[in-house]
């Protein structure tokens, strides 16, 4: 498992931070996984999220909208 900060993880999704923060709330977006934080200052625990679920979610949408050209879920 790789896991990815909020900014790969916008960069992969083409999301803006509070839109994926949002969907994680909403329960439509991959869990956030608590992870050590590399620094020594700062926050012990910091947000991640595992890269191939990303992907997962980026390759289920992509499928949704081959279905759906006028998706109501954007």
């Amino acid at each position: 498992m790789m896991l990815i900060d909020i900014n790969e993880v916008c960069e992969i999704a083409k999301l803006s931070k509070s839109t994926v923060y949002k969907k994680v709330k909403d329960g439509t977006f991959p869990e956030i996984k608590k992870a050590p934080s590399p620094s020594s200052r700062g926050p012990r625990l910091v947000n991640r999220w595992d890269k191939a679920e990303i992907i997962d979610w980026v390759e289920t949408q992509f499928k949704r909208w081959e279905e759906n050209p006028r998706p109501e879920w954007i």
